[in-house]
C-alpha cells in the first residue's frame, strides 16, 4: 500500500473508530483504549524511539558501506560494528514491542472481545478485525466470526 493509501485507511479507520463512541462506557473504553495504543505506536514509529533506532541503524549501514564497500555485510574488519549496531537495533525493535505493538495488540483483542453497542461500531469492528488480521493473532482465544456474528445477530433484534 502507497503512503498516501496507509494515511487515508488510518484516518479512515481512527474516524470511524470515533464515531462509534458516545453509546456505551464499556465500549468508549475499549476504542479509546485502541485509539491510543495506535496513535502511540504509530507516533512512536515515524518520530518516536523506534524512528530514531532505524535512523542510527540505516546510518551505521551507510558508514560500513562506505568504509567496506558493497560486501560490507560479510567483511572481517566490519564484523564487530554490524554485530554493535544490530544489537542496538534489536533492542530497540524489542523496547517498541514491549511499549507499543503488544499494548495495540492486547488493546485489538479488547476491543474485538467488547460487545458493539451499534451496526455502525459493529461495522467497524469488523472492518478492525479484517485490516489488522485478529484472528491470526495467537492470544486472541474467540474465534472472531463468532465475534461478528454474535455482534449482528444482537444487534438485529
Amino acid at each position: 500500500m502507497a503512503v498516501a493509501e496507509q494515511m487515508a485507511f488510518k484516518l479512515a479507520l481512527t474516524s470511524q473508530a470515533a464515531s462509534t463512541m458516545g453509546f456505551d462506557p464499556k465500549w468508549d473504553a475499549a476504542v479509546a483504549n485502541f485509539l491510543r495504543t495506535f496513535s502511540l505506536w504509530q507516533a512512536d514509529e515515524e518520530y518516536g524511539a523506534k524512528a530514531k533506532v532505524d535512523e542510527a541503524w540505516q546510518a551505521s549501514h551507510i558508514l560500513l558501506e562506505s568504509r567496506f564497500g558493497k560486501g560490507w555485510k560479510h567483511h572481517p574488519d566490519a564484523a564487530a560494528e554490524v554485530e554493535q549496531a544490530d544489537a542496538a537495533y534489536q533492542a530497540g525493535e524489542d523496547a517498541h514491542h514491549e511499549a507499543f505493538v503488544a499494548p495495540y495488540w492486547k488493546a485489538l483483542r479488547d476491543l474485538a472481545g467488547t460487545p458493539a453497542p451499534s451496526i455502525a461500531a459493529a461495522t467497524f469492528k469488523q472492518l478492525l478485525i479484517q485490516s489488522e488480521e485478529v484472528w491470526n493473532d495467537s492470544a486472541m482465544e474467540v474465534d472472531c466470526m463468532q465475534i461478528v456474528v454474535e455482534d449482528f445477530t444482537r444487534l438485529a433484534a
